[in-house]
């Protein structure tokens, strides 16, 4: 018998959190040359970093508006025409394979919310990753993530998707209730 995880794991007000890793690698690529920077802003989430970098970098219009709305939009249609007014045909891409899992913005067990400047915790992510959070703890307890060339490295030439579950972040939220 298969069971939900998040229901067999009975935590209580889960947030789901959607990012992309091609949405991602393509705004690094858009960073002006200093996406080790760029990345630490996002992963901080920090706007009054990304303010001083938009600055710096000298962006103006369309793509210093995207960059500066990434920590706080978190709904597909905003995003896509953020996106759109860039021109950037691979970022929308990436936001059509989101838009193309027809996500609702809540279900039963959790709130679905879009993180468009989600870091991808592991560098062979190529598409969806996802977190998941519970009330009363930091971190997240499930995460995980698309890998498409992964397993070409041994010899399989197919698409994954796996993940995580971080015990001690389960039990943490496990005490919390």
């Amino acid at each position: 018998m298969q069971q939900n995880p998040l229901e067999a794991l009975t935590l209580k007000n889960t947030i789901v959190e959607i990012g992309s890793a091609a949405f991602f690698k393509r705004l690094c690529e858009l960073s002006g040359g200093d996406a080790p920077l760029f990345s630490e802003l996002l992963e901080k989430k920090s706007l009054s970093g990304m303010k001083a970098f938009v600055d710096k970098h000298e962006m103006r219009g369309a793509p210093r508006d995207l960059l500066l709305a990434l920590m706080t939009t978190t709904d597909l249609p905003t995003m896509k025409k953020l996106v759109l007014a860039t021109g950037d045909e691979k970022l929308s891409q990436a936001l059509e394979m989101l838009e193309a899992l027809n996500l609702p913005d809540k279900t039963a067990i959790c709130q679905i919310h879009y993180d468009f400047a989600m870091v991808p915790a592991m560098g062979y992510y190529t598409g969806l990753m996802f977190q998941v959070y519970v009330e009363g703890v930091a971190q997240a307890v499930i995460s995980g993530g698309r890998y498409d060339k992964l397993l070409k490295q041994f010899g399989k030439t197919t698409g994954s998707i796996g993940f995580c579950v971080h015990m001690d972040n389960v039990m943490k939220g496990l005490n919390n209730d």
